[in-house]
């Protein structure tokens, strides 16, 4: 009876076949929903660079700068993973933009000469993804480090950046202004990149990370165009709830270039805030009698979002400029209605527990406003990297866990930090913080991973001479390996904090904590830069690569929208029935 219903014309059925091939796209890789690309002016990729980007674009200000201006190209690739990942440094040119119009042009070039794309704010990439190395293939490195616009909407409290912003740029106009968003702790970071992946720090159990505090942003997509991007409501387009989804969240770098965002702040003057750190000599016993101390108060007032720690365990003897130690840093936040709630003796007790332990700088124990105790005294007053010369490569990890540990647990991991810490004679330093990372909120409008990790803790090793990798290789494996096991044996890691060189489409489990929010970014990818124009060691694959050619640039197999699939119906399906 149905295939009686079913059968068609002739006529109708060539009419059904030529309607729906009008749907199929068959580009030279990947699905793209954007629909057609924008006309641009055409570009000889023989040309010079300034050339043709003075083809795309009147009064050019990029600034490019090739591997052959020697002393200016190794100031301009300069970064915090120069020396520990030297080739993944090495563009085919450097592009410096000032405006939006600069970044399409440099897009645009990129996309017709066949040039990879990695952008850079502030270059902080741990594993140098803010770079790219041109003898893999050609590429080109946006550096959007002078886009530093800095407007504040008084009437809604919103901050308004371009993406070269440091974080201490921002701490000292929240300051001015009596404001506050949440933020990492590195002063240089550039925010371009930070708030695609969290800005985890001191007061994210209090309001989230930097990223849940972005409502908007602007950014160039693979086709050269400028997209606004807002919070998702009913009335907005799917591309723009899939771009906010994905940039805040996704792994950075593989959406676009960035240039402007949109931070929703909160007033000091709505809070009571506190702030309290010490430093205290290394003294393992009694440095592990205050983290038993902290555990227990950490699970028997987990619920409650007002307090938070950020500790920071130094191992520097060898440098000579400091000795090893401790550093406990806290805060109490509240609405200004539940001040008279804020207990002293709560991180107090902490310090108690430290017997036998030498305070080496004074407490600090202040009521004020956050912004204050932002710029003041959290943001490590750094330079490029946190570790002195010869220490110039690193081992990092970061690991984050959905509860705290208990007392024994929290023991165990102390314990193996002190195995690590240097003698005055050793040949490296090592850095350990071990913090509270999240606000629980319900959002699915952003891909932020892990959205329920509670803490995060980081194991670093610097030293002087590569031949030494292989044993800080070993250390780092058997530091994390115990770490996860005492984290419930968790094994949750973030992009920013990413390290062992991973493979998105083997290691997704550790980076993403489900299998549905890695695949719909995939798809994400697929719509928005289906030629994976922009790319890197941790950028999000396209949805249709297979595991081994997840880095695989060349990988090109024809990709069909969903009409194909109606079409290879109708061909299959329908025309038996003209014989029938």
């Amino acid at each position: 009876m149905f295939r009686h219903l079913l059968k068609p014309s002739a006529a109708v059925l060539t009419f059904l076949l030529l309607e729906l091939s009008s749907t199929l796209v068959v580009s030279d890789g990947h699905n793209n929903c954007l629909g057609p690309p924008p006309e641009v002016p055409p570009i000889t990729c023989t040309d010079s660079i300034e050339v043709s980007l003075n083809t795309l674009k009147e009064d050019n200000t990029v600034n490019v700068i090739l591997p052959t201006q020697t002393s200016e190209y190794d100031e301009a690739l300069r970064q915090y993973g120069s020396v520990t990942y030297f080739n993944r440094v090495q563009p085919s040119f450097i592009a410096q933009v000032q405006t939006e119009e600069d970044v399409q042009a440099v897009v645009r070039f990129a996309k017709a000469c066949n040039y990879e794309t990695s952008v850079r704010s502030g270059g902080h990439s741990y594993l140098a993804v803010s770079s790219c190395n041109s003898k893999e293939k050609p590429c080109v490195q946006i550096d959007v480090g002078q886009m530093k616009k800095m407007d504040v909407v008084a009437a809604s409290n919103q901050l308004v950046l371009g993406p070269g912003n440091r974080l201490e740029d921002l701490a000292e106009t929240l300051s001015q202004n009596g404001l506050f968003v949440p933020t990492g702790e590195c002063a240089k970071v550039g925010l371009g990149g930070h708030m695609q992946t969290g800005g985890v720090g001191l007061w994210s159990r209090h309001f989230g990370v930097l990223l849940q505090s972005v409502s908007a942003f602007r950014i160039v997509i693979s086709d050269g165009t400028v997209q606004t991007i807002v919070t998702p409501t009913a009335s907005t387009s799917p591309l723009n709830n899939d771009l906010f989804y994905a940039v805040l969240g996704g792994a950075s770098g593989s959406w676009g270039v960035i240039t402007e965002l949109t931070l929703e702040t909160v007033n000091d003057s709505d809070y009571f805030s506190a702030f309290w750190t010490v430093k205290i000599l290394w003294n393992a016993d009694g440095v592990v009698n205050m983290f038993r101390k902290w555990s227990e108060l950490a699970n028997a007032n987990k619920d409650d979002t007002r307090w938070s720690t950020h500790w920071t365990m130094i191992g520097a003897q060898p440098s000579g400029l400091a000795p090893n130690y401790v550093e406990l840093e806290a805060s109490w936040v509240a609405p200004k209605a539940q001040a008279g709630d804020y207990d002293p003796q709560f991180f107090q007790s902490i310090l108690d527990a430290c017997t036998g332990c030498i305070i080496i700088e004074p407490l600090v124990n202040e009521t004020e406003p956050m912004s204050y105790s932002l710029k003041e005294r959290y943001l490590a007053a750094e330079d490029g990297p946190e570790y002195p010369a010869p220490f110039r490569h690193y081992k990092k990890n970061w690991q984050q866990t959905s509860s705290f540990p208990d007392p024994d647990e929290t023991e165990a991991i102390i314990r193996e930090v002190d195995n690590r810490m240097p003698e005055a004679n050793s040949t490296y330093l090592f850095i350990s913080q071990f913090t509270t990372v999240l606000k629980p909120r319900d959002d699915e409008t952003r891909s932020l991973p892990w959205p329920d990790d509670v803490m995060g803790m980081s194991c670093d090793f610097f030293f002087p001479d590569t031949k030494l990798t292989p044993i800080f290789d070993d250390w780092a494996a058997t530091v994390g390996t115990l770490v996860r096991k005492n984290f419930g044996g968790e094994d949750h890691r973030v992009f920013w904090g990413a390290f062992d060189d991973p493979n998105l489409e083997e290691d997704w489990p550790k980076y993403y904590e489900s299998q549905d929010k890695y695949e719909e970014l995939k798809e994400i990818k697929s719509c928005v830069d289906p030629d994976n124009l922009f790319t890197h060691l941790m950028s999000m694959p396209l949805a249709d690569l297979s595991p081994a050619d997840s880095f695989d640039q060349s990988a090109s197999a024809a990709s069909l929208l969903p009409g194909t699939w109606t079409l290879a119906y109708v061909f299959f399906a329908l025309i038996p029935a003209l014989w029938l």
